[in-house]
């Protein structure tokens, strides 16, 4: 009684509670973020991911996520300042390297990011780690066709170029 009335110290059920709420908090900011990232809408996700992490800094997919929209949203305006979020891509992947469960989406954010920087050889690394971790990931498999020069958007446009004759015809596809 004296410490919490008193002194104002929290009691282990008031301290838990806090904790709760920062995480759900986190959650819900994260899954915010991740939402508008899905969209392409980069900087509100960025600032969503930003929250999620200063809610629960040492959750592996809030950072990796904050990292990679630091270097997306940075890197065409302060290149220099973009690298900051690979960094944190990486350090992500170390705080994931003591969990059980790998995750495999933070390898593709890194395989991303080093595509987008134009160094192909890294990304082909990153991503063939990502997947073996899980290789029926699609966003690594699409992400290394890039890399590799073989995009799947181009492929099906150049599929639905080819008309009704020419295929009657054996026309060039």
């Amino acid at each position: 009684y004296t410490d919490k009335e008193i002194h104002g110290i929290k009691t282990e059920d008031e301290l838990a509670m806090e904790e709760l709420q920062a995480m759900l908090a986190a959650d819900a900011a994260f899954s915010k973020g991740k939402g508008l990232f899905n969209q392409g809408r980069l900087q509100p996700a960025h600032e969503q991911f930003k929250i999620a992490v200063d809610s629960a800094p040492d959750q592996a997919e809030f950072k990796g996520y904050y990292g990679y929209t630091t270097f997306a949203t940075l890197r065409n305006t302060k290149p220099e300042e973009a690298d900051v979020g690979i960094d944190l891509i990486k350090e992500a992947i170390e705080i994931n390297q003591g969990q059980e469960k790998k995750l495999d989406t933070l390898w593709v954010l890194l395989g991303r990011a080093y595509r987008e920087k134009g160094e192909t050889e890294l990304a082909k690394k990153v991503l063939m780690r990502a997947l073996k971790i899980n290789a029926a990931n699609p966003d690594a498999k699409r992400e290394l066709s890039r890399v590799m020069g073989k995009d799947p958007k181009k492929k099906q446009k150049q599929d639905k170029k080819s008309g009704f004759f020419s295929g009657l015809f054996g026309g060039k596809k």
